[in-house]
């Protein structure tokens, strides 16, 4: 299959969906960007997606937040492929056939433009993005497969709760160990976590972008609320150092109800330098 890529945030979510599919190449036409992903490849990987969706579904949770324009969106989208309203997620990425040919509407859903959403609210900040634009209806099912091969969990932030989308240039397994995070702050404890992640789901990632999302409801559409680039190659080449007990301190540093807060911070900060070849150990132990 080749679609096209429109410089949106769905573009992660679809390459997601490429990189776990593991065949796949970056193409231009006529000017244009696309990635071309090997159809049985591709089946694999929305029969994986399928199944984390059913999880959800089973759990009376939504595998993809829409709110009610969004649905309205999406249901345009799936009639593209004689898919009806009361479809579910699951039943879609199970049974989408990746010989459909391109069919173009002329929206997408919030989860697939959350950058447009980012400053409205905020005075001093352009928003101005045009709301509506015209996509193959091809790139809104596979950005739906890629948010749920994304989705590793979420924290609690204030009395918010934040959604978590990670994506790697190498193929992901972290939504197997999907749960919760205590929560973002400080970053080095928020790695060490996502660094304890992909060694117990067996993911050889180097390298990751993740997203900090709060989930469209209501009338509420997708919003990133915040983003950071995270090297995992140090903490992977030693992770035999990333033992239960350090998870657990980095854990408590990343909860601002904890009475240890403060002292768990400062111990993971240490370790973390450590771990990355900043320091020696002779210095945490100073």
């Amino acid at each position: 299959m080749i679609v096209p890529l429109y410089n949106l945030f769905g573009d992660n979510l679809v390459i997601q969906v490429a990189v776990n599919s593991g065949k796949y190449r970056f193409l231009t036409q006529k000017g244009e960007p696309y990635v071309e992903i090997e159809d049985k490849e591709l089946r694999v990987t929305l029969d994986a997606a399928s199944e984390i969706a059913s999880k959800f579904e089973k759990e009376n949770r939504r595998p993809i937040p829409l709110n009610a324009n969004d649905r309205k969106v999406v249901e345009k989208a799936l009639k593209c492929f004689n898919f009806s309203s009361s479809d579910s997620v699951s039943k879609v990425l199970k049974n989408f056939d990746v010989g459909y040919k391109e069919c173009y509407v002329d929206n997408v859903p919030s989860f697939i433009k959350p950058e447009f959403y980012e400053y409205i609210r905020v005075p001093g900040k352009p928003g101005g993005k045009k709301a509506s634009l015209e996509v193959d209806a091809r790139y809104i099912v596979l950005s739906m497969a890629g948010w749920v091969l994304s989705r590793v969990g979420f924290a609690r932030v204030g009395d918010e709760t934040i959604g978590v989308n990670v994506f790697t240039e190498t193929r992901s397994m972290l939504y197997t160990t999907y749960g919760q995070f205590t929560g973002v702050k400080p970053e080095t404890a928020f790695i060490i976590l996502l660094a304890d992640r992909a060694i117990r789901s067996n993911s050889n990632i180097s390298s990751a972008k993740v997203y900090l999302m709060s989930d469209a409801g209501g009338q509420n559409p997708t919003v990133i609320r915040g983003e950071f680039t995270v090297d995992l190659s140090r903490l992977l080449e030693r992770r035999d150092l990333i033992t239960p007990e350090l998870v657990e301190i980095a854990k408590d540093a990343l909860d601002t109800q904890s009475g240890t807060n403060d002292f768990s911070t400062t111990v993971v900060n240490l370790v973390y330098e450590y771990l990355n070849g900043a320091k020696r150990i002779e210095d945490i132990i100073y």
